[in-house]
């Protein structure tokens, strides 16, 4: 078993400060993967999503290993309302995602909801292939 961690970053430099920083605080062996972050938010969300995190996972060579990651922008607090969410539910909540209006400087609109519990299906597909329901089944 590889006991390096395996750190992704998701559209941010990791200087060599923060390399060591991380090596010394946590993990004596750490491999880092720097990964493009770039999404076209007029375009569906959930395919780009995914090619970005497959391909990131498969250039890390994670296989079932949870790695350590850095999340796009500053995101953090968001992703632990969402984790505390489904520990307390046992789900995923749904996502709105909203956009902004021209018509006032704090007016916002429904763009779209994103089902978080049919991402990580997506991503139990790809995990797990041979148990995923045939399309058009």
């Amino acid at each position: 078993m590889n006991s390096r961690v395996k750190v992704i970053s998701f559209g941010h430099r990791i200087p060599s400060e923060l390399r060591e920083q991380f090596t010394k605080k946590y993990f004596s062996e750490a491999d880092f993967f720097e990964v493009r972050f770039n999404l076209i938010m007029t375009k569906e969300l959930k395919p780009q999503v995914n090619k970005l995190v497959m391909d990131a996972l498969i250039l890390a060579d994670v296989g079932t290993q949870a790695p350590f990651i850095i999340l796009p922008g500053v995101n953090v607090a968001s992703v632990m309302v969402v984790s505390l969410i489904h520990g307390l539910t046992g789900r995923f909540p749904f996502i709105i995602e909203l956009t902004k209006t021209h018509d006032f400087p704090y007016s916002w609109r429904l763009k779209e909801v994103h089902d978080l519990d049919a991402v990580r299906s997506l991503g139990r597909d790809h995990r797990f292939p041979k148990f995923s329901p045939k399309k058009g089944v």
